[in-house]
């Protein structure tokens, strides 16, 4: 498996940063990684500027929440995390608190 080439700058990827799962409304999902407090980036995604995929899914579904966020040492870190993630996104989804709640509060089981 080869890893994400880098485009962004030394200093920004020395930053810590998060890796976080948005779920909307109508059920899908949207993985990214970001340097900002994830208040501020849920609220950029909420907006419609986000990204393009996040617009189009607040238009037809509604304000997304954030269902997972990991926390990583720097950027370089998270990007990999980020695109491994969405590689294996159908088992990220398959964590997520939203869609599949853990019955009773059991954390072991799926």
């Amino acid at each position: 498996m080869r890893r994400p080439r880098f485009t962004h700058s030394s200093a920004i990827l020395a930053r810590p940063a998060h890796v976080y799962l948005l779920h909307f409304p109508n059920g899908k999902h949207y993985i990214g990684a970001t340097t900002q407090a994830l208040d501020r980036r849920l609220k950029q995604h909420n907006i419609g500027v986000g990204s393009k995929y996040c617009k189009r899914m607040l238009r037809l579904s509604g304000p997304a929440v954030i269902a997972i966020a990991v926390a990583y040492p720097t950027m370089a870190d998270a990007l990999v995390a980020e695109w491994q993630a969405k590689r294996n996104s159908w088992l990220l989804r398959r964590h997520c608190p939203i869609c599949y709640p853990k019955p009773n509060g059991n954390q072991n089981t799926p």
